[in-house]
């Protein structure tokens, strides 16, 4: 979890606590992973695990399978990302940007993406259900709310990967689910699939 030091926080020992979450993030979005062994007193040794390819090759075949869900009418969408983690919404930012043709808008807590939803009236709204002044559910519960915003599509986007999680959120009204970190490759294709009901 970022900025979640294990108490040290509360000693000399200097520090953020997001290095080992941003690593997390960047491994997993590669399709690889992050291990660890410890031992108490002793110390602590990370490694990262990654597949050897050619690198024009990987992200050639990344962005064929972004493409496939892409059809001339859905190729540019505005997107406003909910997300108080700016590692989070740095990551998001970046992917959208960089693999696809939207367009998109970070607000940093739910009562700022609401204003900018209500505002803007996106194509798509990206949740994050973590939200410090008020969660996702109540986000979206305000936008259904709204007869302008009441269908724009909604996707959650949270660390929750329980079933119970899932299934709280289709209860919810969310028109997808995706567990952080996402694929980028998944991102997009949901970002694609999902539809405003006119």
């Amino acid at each position: 979890k970022p900025f979640e030091r294990m108490g040290a926080e509360f000693t000399k020992i200097k520090g953020t606590g997001i290095g080992l979450t941003i690593t997390q993030q960047l491994i997993s979005m590669m399709g690889g992973v992050v291990g660890l062994e410890s031992e108490e007193g002793k110390g602590s040794k990370f490694w990262i695990e990654l597949a050897l390819s050619d690198e024009q090759e990987s992200a050639q075949s990344e962005a064929n399978q972004v493409g496939r869900t892409i059809t001339k009418k859905q190729q540019c969408k505005n997107i406003i990302y909910v997300e108080d983690d700016p590692v989070n919404a740095h990551l998001m930012e970046a992917i959208i940007r960089k693999m696809s043709n939207h367009q998109i808008e970070i607000a940093r807590t739910g009562s700022e993406g609401l204003k900018l939803i209500l505002e803007q009236l996106p194509d798509v709204v990206l949740l994050d259900l973590g939200l410090p002044d008020m969660d996702g559910y109540e986000v979206l519960e305000k936008m259904r709310a709204h007869p302008q915003a009441r269908n724009i599509p909604a996707i959650a986007m949270t660390a929750k990967a329980m079933m119970q999680d899932v299934e709280r959120g289709e209860r919810a009204g969310f028109d997808d689910y995706i567990v952080k970190p996402a694929r980028a490759a998944e991102l997009l294709k949901s970002i694609e699939l999902v539809q405003r009901v006119c």
